[in-house]
């Protein structure tokens, strides 16, 4: 789990982007966000962030290391929200939109989600199978 520089223990090792410049800034400051000069402190819920904002903020960097499949909303209306792996030492920058309470988490991806479904429907037909089975053995 330790192939410095590039995995980090949080958890257990984690591959991280090339944009990340301070390793160990990515867990000392896992409860804040920042946004230009300012910071902000960030409520969790299990997988998700909470941020508040005052609504003027052009950008906020989450304190989640950037993978495809994050996605952000405005906790007020549900607007979905752009955000991108251009945050501060690799990290989640949303693009709140006048938003003032927003929320990110995981969302997964479009071959995430074709997987699951694919081993979802091969499951369906191993059942649909064995009971076809056993039904000519009767």
């Amino acid at each position: 789990y330790d192939h410095k520089p590039f995995t980090e223990h949080v958890i257990s090792g984690e591959w991280l982007p090339l944009t990340v410049k301070d390793i160990h800034a990515l867990t000392d400051d896992c409860d804040v966000a920042y946004t230009g000069d300012k910071t902000i402190k960030v409520s969790r819920y299990k997988n998700e962030l909470e941020v508040g904002l005052t609504g003027n903020e052009e950008y906020v960097d989450v304190p989640f290391v950037y993978y495809k499949g994050y996605a952000a909303v405005s906790t007020a209306d549900g607007k979905v929200l752009i955000c991108d792996g251009e945050g501060d030492n690799g990290r989640v920058r949303v693009y709140p939109d006048g938003a003032k309470n927003i929320r990110v988490y995981y969302k997964g991806t479009i071959i995430g989600i074709v997987s699951t479904l694919v081993s979802l429907g091969t499951l369906i037909l191993c059942i649909v199978l064995l009971i076809m089975k056993k039904r000519k053995k009767k």
